[in-house]
């Protein structure tokens, strides 16, 4: 068990590294709104158009899910193929940013202009049942 909790651990910090793990005031000052308007990424979350991690005390939005003060259109698809799927938010960000086989090893959080190639993987993975 505390071998798969830091690994855990170490994925998150490798995500936080790479992407960057954002607040809910960095993530409202990331689309152009005041950083006090913190709501607006719990409520981006509701909408399921991004996904957070509970890290600490707060939720965390990694930084592949927005671009240029815009949220990637792509992650609420996944999200919604995910949740169909009963994927946790936690999950379907670690799926986003691990090397995937439908993908041929290339891991989708680097992919984020190739929205049909994450979709198209995210629809066979996803839905995948063991």
């Amino acid at each position: 068990m505390a071998r798969s909790l830091q690994a855990s651990e170490n994925r998150w910090r490798a995500i936080a590294k790479e992407y960057g793990l954002f607040d809910s005031g960095s993530v409202a000052a990331l689309l152009g709104g005041s950083g006090t308007n913190r709501n607006k990424a719990h409520q981006l979350a509701k909408e399921g158009k991004i996904l957070g991690v509970k890290r600490g005390r707060g939720t965390l939005f990694p930084g592949f899910e927005f671009d240029h003060g815009e949220v990637r259109p792509v992650i609420a698809e996944v999200a919604a193929i995910g949740r169909r799927n009963r994927w946790s938010d936690s999950h379907l960000l670690l799926w986003l940013a691990s090397p995937n086989g439908y993908l041929e090893g290339r891991i989708p959080a680097r992919m984020m202009d190739e929205p049909g190639k994450i979709l198209e993987a995210a629809r066979q993975d996803l839905a995948e049942r063991w």
